[in-house]
């Protein structure tokens, strides 16, 4: 595996560690009460004390700072995942479909399958209206996480590439 894919990699791990350390050291910042329909912010780090020799409490990180870089590094590791299995499907996807593309084209020319061409034309229209109706829910789903969907797409191209 080439260098520059290792320490994106890494980096990705890195978010996924840091995130779920950060979230453990400053835990939830939030929390709702009962019957006020909100969050209302906790002050969950202990009071630093005034003694010199002893260390003050970290500062409470931002509320969502933990979560989201915990999911991008998640994010990024997944589309890497699936970038890396989508190349081997598609290798094999191109070997099957090109085997029997060229043995229809054989068995057709010596007359031994004959292919009826409305049906493969319904087939196919009918795969685009299904195609059509999915992208809507797909659009919707993108558009609701676009910041994990994009570093998961980096993810995806990453392990798309060969070297």
């Amino acid at each position: 595996m080439p260098l520059w894919k290792q320490f994106l990699l890494g980096v990705a791990v890195v978010a996924v560690v840091a995130g779920g350390v950060m979230s453990f050291i400053w835990g939830s910042t939030t929390a709702t009460m009962a019957g006020s329909g909100g969050p209302v912010m906790l002050d969950t780090a202990p009071a630093a004390s005034v003694d010199a020799g002893t260390i003050p409490a970290p500062e409470p990180a931002p509320e969502n700072l933990p979560r989201s870089v915990f999911w991008l590094g998640v994010s990024y590791l997944a589309g890497f995942c699936s970038g890396v299995f989508l190349r081997a499907v598609v290798k094999s996807a191109l070997i099957a479909v090109s085997f029997w593309f060229l043995m229809t084209i054989i068995l057709s020319y010596a007359e031994m399958v004959v292919v009826d061409w409305s049906v493969v034309n319904s087939l196919w229209a009918r795969f685009n209206l299904m195609v059509e109706r999915e992208w809507g829910n797909l659009e919707s789903f993108v558009l609701g996480s676009l910041s994990a969907i994009c570093v998961a797409t980096a993810g995806v191209a990453t392990g798309l590439r060969r070297h």
